[in-house]
């Protein structure tokens, strides 16, 4: 997301509460886009041609993470939950958690979203560096939007949006050290960032 009137870009990782951000910023009239740069990773919007009004640096930018375990379960349940929508990614109602981590997320034949392998490539340079100035997790939310608000000089409460309800997602590895084993192959860079444990 890319506010240009408050110099301000979000990394919008999916489901990572990016949505919340941007109703909160259309809340108090700010307009942000373009749509088609959503969740475009940090070095898009850099290295981009016109994406950017002012230079990179003149911007305060963000990205927020979510642990793989919270991130899966939420995506599986978010696909499965949108059946009225045409969309290939959707997931039959039929299909359980585990289903889907075998026969989709582990299968060397699909290509997966980045935010399901690693992640941190939404905030690297061309050389690995990192080019956003701040970086959170979601349970870490509220300290991040604290500090956006701060930057932009307004003060809104964030709405929860595209929200999912189901048991805690480490409950749905518990036991299961084969699909702890896909997360593990899929996310192993961002594991001893962020000190996540599988």
């Amino acid at each position: 997301m890319i506010c240009e009137e408050k110099q301000y870009i979000d990394i919008h990782i999916p489901k990572c509460g990016g949505t919340s951000r941007v109703e909160a910023f259309r809340e108090l009239g700010l307009r942000v886009g373009p749509d088609h740069l959503r969740h475009a990773m940090a070095k898009e919007l850099r290295y981009g041609k016109d994406h950017l009004k002012r230079p990179w640096d003149d911007y305060y930018s963000i990205a927020v993470f979510r642990h793989p375990y919270d991130l899966y379960v939420s995506l599986y349940h978010y696909r499965r939950d949108r059946l009225e929508e045409e969309n290939y990614h959707n997931i039959p109602e039929h299909v359980s958690f585990e289903q889907w981590m075998m026969e989709h997320v582990a299968d060397p034949r699909q290509v997966l979203p980045e935010e399901l392998t690693d992640c941190l490539c939404f905030i690297e340079g061309q050389q690995g560096e990192i080019l956003v100035d701040d970086i959170f997790t979601l349970d870490q939310i509220d300290e991040a939007w604290e500090k956006v608000c701060h930057h932009i000089g307004m003060k809104i409460d964030l709405p929860r949006t595209n929200t999912t309800e189901h048991k805690p997602a480490r409950s749905y590895f518990e036991g299961k050290n084969h699909l702890k084993s896909i997360v593990w192959g899929n996310c192993w860079r961002a594991l001893p960032v962020f000190n996540w444990e599988i």
